[in-house]
Order: structure tokens, then C-alpha cells, then sequence
């Protein structure tokens, strides 16, 4: 009821905007499309418009930059966010920065590759939390590194798929052979906190001389989730080492990755014809948002940018078969409704979108998270006459 509820509500505006008599000729000529939701252009039939029938197929700056702010206002509530985190941490760890982490698939900004996943959800979906780790020197001795941390509390058990800790190991002259890693969790004996204990997690051996080291921790991490147990310290010791050890400090400090299960079918969108020279019809043109101009990149991790894209054209070949379409037909018998005012009132196609694809973007939550969400209809795929 409520994806139905929200699909009258989107063909009403879109009714008012494209009927004159319900709008102003100046309200609907000039009120920028980028307040829809699919950003697209509002494109009246007047017979008084510039030749050929569109009379805003010339992009201006302002309205560039209109839509740009649109999608900047679409990414924060769809994340959930006033403004922008403030965040000041300077350095990621490598796997990080090189998209060995953030994507559990391969990723190409050009075609937005990644967003393909289509959902009704507004709000973005988490698929991937990565926790960032604090040095502890309380509990540990000269043979073990200790190091503090928080699990998230949007987090859900039924919803961990995978966790791993990630180890910046260094080399150790009894690199020869494998080295073995016990993972543990410090805790205590007593509700005073006096007398600490360690509770095994995991045993890790690994033929790395220098490099990065992964140790699976799904088990315990469902278990933390679901006793929304958040605090915790974690000893780390190279049990066959004669000297080694592992990086604590920025650029190489350890971090959990946790995989969330995104629940929920997509679909691959069907493409519509893109804009080009000589195109006047409803098109889809290119809208690129880059997340450096912007000054979004000190907590966007990537993508870099992604196409957007909106919709604008001329409406007046297509019009007998958008009013063959089933969103004119929802429209029609809205308005039959009341048949006094539908006498009155004269349907005029727009140019708007009519399918969209998702935004998967990794992003620093905080100094001490990223987060990776999946933030449907960012992306317009298909546009058409309405």
C-alpha cells in the first residue's frame, strides 16, 4: 500500500506540473526540475516556445548547478545526514584507498557499474561496515599488541554475512616458515574489572612475510551483535615470531570489515536514448557529479563521481504514445473522478524519468567507521513522456 501511496503521489505532481490551467504558465515554465525526484526538465507544449518544441534544451550553469544540489541534498538524506560528516582522519589503510575492501565487486566509475541494483527502499541500505582500530596499552605486555575498538549499534546479527581483521604484519627474521597469530578478546574476571582475562577468538597461521594478514571473526562478531555487546579490546600475538609484530598507526592499522547482506531482489533497468547533436525528443542527458569539486571527497571514498544523468526534450512526437502509456492511464482515471474538473483540464506530456538504477557509495562515517550503503534511485536510466 504505502510503494502504491507513493506512486499516485509522484503522478500527481507530475499531473500538476505538465496540465495547464492547474499551474501558472510561469510556474510550470520555470520552477527548476531539479525539486523532482528524477531529475528531470518540465517541458510544456506551448505553441509560442522556441522552434522545435523544446524550449529549455539549453543547458544553463545555474541549472547544472541546481541539479548538482539537488543530488548533494539527495545523498545526505538518503544517508541520513543533516550535513556532511566532519571527519579529520587523513590516512586509510592501502586495501582500503585501492577498493580492495569497499566492493565486493569490481568497480568502474565510468558506466556506474556497481549501480545496478534497484530497490524501493528510500533510505540507503548498509552492505558494509569497516571499523577502524585504536592501540590499547593497558593490558598488554612486551609480546602482544592490544587494541580497542567499537562496534556499530545499526548493525543486526541476522545481517553479518562475513567479518574479517585485517593485520599489517612486519617482517620477522623466522619468516622462513609460517607464522602462527592467536587472536583474542581482553576481558575480566570480575564485575570490578580488576582481574583480566583472555578468551581465544581466533588461530591464524599464514605465510606472509610483510603485508597484510585477514582473520576471519564472523562467528564472535554475530555474537557481539546480538548481545549488543559494543566495547571491546582485542590481544593480538605472534605466537612463532622472534621479533615481529604488526602495524598500529595510520596508514597501516588493523580494522574489521563486516559484510552485510543487502536482502531483496533488483532488476537490470532498461537504457533509453541518450541526448546528443540534433536530438530534440525526450532523452537522457549526462549530468557528472564529482565529489572533489564539490568538496565532498574527505569523506567519500569512492566512488570519485558518478553519472547522474536527467532527463529533458520535446515531448511532441512521442505524445499519442504517452497517452497510450499505463501512467496516463492511472492519470486519466484519477481525473475522472471528479468529471467536472476533468473537462477543464488538458494533459500535456513532460520529458521526466521513468527508471532509475542505485548509488553504491563507501563513505567515513566517522573517525573511527566507513560504512559502505547502497542509495537507490540516484542514477536515471530511462526517460520518457508522462
Amino acid at each position: 500500500m504505502a510503494v502504491r501511496f507513493y506512486v499516485i503521489l509522484y503522478l500527481l505532481v507530475v499531473l500538476l506540473w505538465c496540465t495547464p490551467g492547474l499551474l501558472g504558465r510561469r510556474h510550470a515554465r520555470y520552477s527548476p526540475a531539479i525539486l523532482d525526484n528524477s531529475l528531470h526538465e518540465d517541458l510544456p507544449e506551448e505553441d509560442d516556445d522556441d522552434a522545435g518544441g523544446c524550449p529549455n534544451c539549453h543547458e544553463s550553469d545555474e541549472l547544472t548547478a541546481l541539479r548538482i544540489e539537488f543530488v548533494k541534498n539527495q545523498i545526505l538524506q538518503k544517508l541520513r545526514l543533516k550535513e556532511p560528516p566532519n571527519v579529520s582522519r587523513s590516512s586509510l589503510p592501502r586495501p582500503i584507498l585501492e577498493g580492495i575492501i569497499g566492493s565486493r565487486m569490481p568497480f568502474d566509475e565510468s558506466e556506474n557499474s556497481l549501480n545496478r541494483h534497484v530497490r524501493e527502499d528510500y533510505y540507503g541500505k548498509i552492505t558494509q561496515k569497516i571499523i577502524f582500530l585504536d592501540e590499547e596499552h593497558r593490558f598488554c605486555g612486551r609480546d602482544a599488541q592490544c587494541f580497542s575498538f567499537q562496534i556499530p549499534s545499526d548493525l543486526h546479527v541476522d545481517e553479518v554475512e562475513q567479518a574479517h581483521l585485517w593485520l599489517y604484519k612486519h617482517s620477522d627474521p623466522m619468516d622462513a616458515h609460517n607464522q602462527t597469530f592467536v587472536v583474542s578478546e581482553m576481558a575480566h574476571w570480575d564485575p570490578a574489572r580488576k582481574f583480566p582475562k583472555r578468551s581465544p577468538l581466533a588461530i591464524h597461521e599464514t605465510s606472509v612475510g610483510e603485508g597484510w594478514v585477514r582473520v576471519g571473526l564472523r562467528w564472535v562478531t554475530r555474537r557481539w551483535v546480538e548481545y549488543q555487546s559494543w566495547r571491546h579490546v582485542l590481544h593480538v600475538a605472534c605466537k612463532t615470531c622472534a621479533s615481529g609484530s604488526v602495524a598500529a598507526t595510520a596508514p597501516r592499522q588493523p580494522f574489521i570489515v563486516v559484510d552485510v547482506s543487502s536482502h531483496g531482489g533488483g532488476r537490470r533497468v532498461r537504457r533509453n536514448i541518450n541526448c546528443s547533436a540534433g536530438v530534440t525528443d525526450c532523452c537522457r542527458e549526462r549530468l557528472y557529479v564529482d565529489f572533489k569539486d564539490i568538496e565532498w571527497d574527505d569523506w567519500i571514498i569512492y566512488p570519485r563521481g558518478y553519472h547522474a544523468y536527467f532527463c529533458r526534450g520535446s515531448c511532441a512526437s512521442v505524445a499519442t504514445i504517452a497517452q497510450g502509456s499505463h501512467h496516463n492511464y492511472v492519470i486519466r482515471k484519477f481525473m475522472m473522478r471528479n468529471q467536472q474538473q476533468s473537462r477543464t483540464l488538458k494533459m500535456t506530456p513532460c520529458c521526466t524519468a521513468t527508471e532509475f538504477s542505485s548509488l553504491q557509495l563507501f563513505y567515513l562515517d566517522s573517525n573511527d567507521t566507513a560504512t559502505q550503503k547502497v542509495l537507490p534511485n540516484m542514477i536515471v536510466e530511462g526517460c520518457g513522456c508522462m
